[in-house]
């Protein structure tokens, strides 16, 4: 195990330190204190090596190290009060942008101090603002900073450019060794950036396939709900006309469901629904659709059907599979179920048509008091 991976067990728990008074809030919400709180330890690390550089690079005068040292003193202070007000809850959006406002002035002062935009061995680190920026906040706050930075940059460039003097501090060797650390930090900004954007679009990516899923499927079973089943029911009937074979549509009803709910409450007849769910996905083939278009109804799509001889076979393992005991928290109980079934293009010439047939020949398995009944033309609910 390398050293990155031992230190982010720990790296995680800081940052959960620090952004938990936003656990409890949207979700949206605790990620954002997430992200600000992991960049304001990145910019204490940054002060740190900053330390650093001015007591191995500047010069040996005190004078020269005192500027400096309080420059990164009062950032790093500031960083502090930010991280603390994360960790009392105060408003996100006021702490990015006090943290963003906060880390421009200090580069800004840095590279006036230290030579002006040529000379300056901090001038790379107005790089990674806007990517900060859109890491703690969105796209439009990272283009104004962007624009900010780069009218700050062509400020300092004029200025150069008519012969005005910048001061510079004497840093002796710590010019090459301060070039160095600000590359190697936009660098390591920038694969941080890297992975904010990365984790927002995988997160933006699996939010829309959550409300997709919860869209097209029922929220207790799980099963495809009425707008989905309709959907897949179209395009096996679509499949059928191109390829042939046929479409077998089953409606299926528990006849005694209504005593369970009544007698031991809803919360058992939900597990009674979720076990029957559970059962039909297991006695039916991976391309078929199972789908709950009703309370206590639900509808079983068997497509490419070659021979008419497996829908009995079929019809009878659902039945077997609904009507036996189900083990409850209330303890084990037994429903009955009665079976439609209408077949395309036999029986039917479109999908409403199909699905009507199918709930008429439920209703005739229930009046016939048998287990499952096909459609026979001329039937009706009458």
């Amino acid at each position: 195990m390398d050293l990155a991976t031992k230190m982010n067990p720990f790296f995680n728990r800081l940052v959960d330190f620090f952004a938990l008074s936003a656990r409890h809030t949207v979700q949206a919400q605790y990620k954002q204190a997430r992200v600000i709180t992991k960049l304001l330890l990145v910019l204490c690390l940054m002060d740190a090596v900053g330390y650093f550089v001015v007591l191995v690079g500047y010069a040996e005068e005190l004078q020269a190290r005192t500027l400096p040292l309080l420059l990164i003193s009062l950032h790093t202070l500031i960083n502090f009060v930010f991280l603390y007000a994360v960790r009392q809850g105060s408003r996100l959006v006021w702490i990015a942008q006090g943290t963003l406002l906060c880390l421009y002035i200090g580069c800004f002062i840095a590279i006036y101090v230290t030579g002006g935009p040529v000379d300056s061995p901090v001038v790379q680190l107005l790089i990674i603002l806007p990517g900060f920026a859109f890491s703690m906040l969105d796209r439009n706050t990272a283009i104004r900073w962007t624009f900010v930075i780069w009218s700050t940059q062509y400020i300092f460039y004029f200025l150069f450019a008519i012969g005005y003097e910048f001061p510079e501090l004497s840093m002796g060797s710590g010019i090459y060794l301060g070039r160095f650390v600000t590359w190697t930090t936009c660098y390591l900004g920038f694969v941080l950036f890297l992975q904010v954007y990365d984790s927002h679009i995988n997160e933006s990516k699996r939010d829309q396939e959550r409300l997709q899923y919860l869209a097209n499927h029922d929220k207790l079973t799980r099963l495809a709900n009425r707008a989905l089943f309709d959907e897949r029911l179209n395009a096996a009937i679509r499949h059928c006309d191109r390829h042939g074979g046929a479409v077998a549509l089953m409606y299926v009803d528990l006849d005694k469901f209504k005593p369970v709910n009544d007698r031991y409450g809803h919360s058992v007849g939900d597990e009674v629904l979720q076990r029957i769910a559970e059962r039909l996905l297991r006695t039916t083939r991976p391309q078929d659709t199972i789908a709950r278009v009703g309370g206590d109804e639900f509808a079983v799509i068997i497509e490419h059907v070659d021979t008419m001889d497996v829908i009995p076979q079929i019809a009878d393992a659902v039945l077997a599979r609904v009507n036996a005991p189900i083990s409850t928290s209330a303890g084990t109980i037994s429903v009955a179920g009665s079976l439609g079934i209408s077949l395309y293009p036999h029986d039917s010439e479109n999908a409403e048509q199909l699905k009507r047939q199918a709930d008429i020949a439920m209703y005739g398995a229930k009046r016939s008091n048998v287990a499952w009944k096909i459609y026979q033309p001329g039937e009706s609910l009458d």
